[in-house]
């Protein structure tokens, strides 16, 4: 019984685990695209719209990183 115990506690935090890596992938990549787009802002001169437009950037995406500066 209590190798079963162990086998599904151990299960949890191997999931746990995977999950956590996977949203800080994604949060990585969140990161880098925000620092794309605050480069490109210094260095190109585009505009919101034009950097939306170009990297095809969703307005969900777009948000966030409003919301992050």
């Amino acid at each position: 019984m209590c190798s079963i115990i162990e086998d599904i506690y151990q299960e949890g935090r191997e999931e746990g685990r995977r999950e956590g890596r996977e949203e800080g992938r994604a949060e990585g990549r969140l990161n880098s695209l925000f620092d794309t787009i605050r480069k490109l802002r210094l260095t190109t001169g585009w505009s919101d719209e034009e950097i939306v437009d170009k990297f095809s950037i969703s307005d969900e995406d777009w948000k966030l990183f409003l919301a992050s500066n």
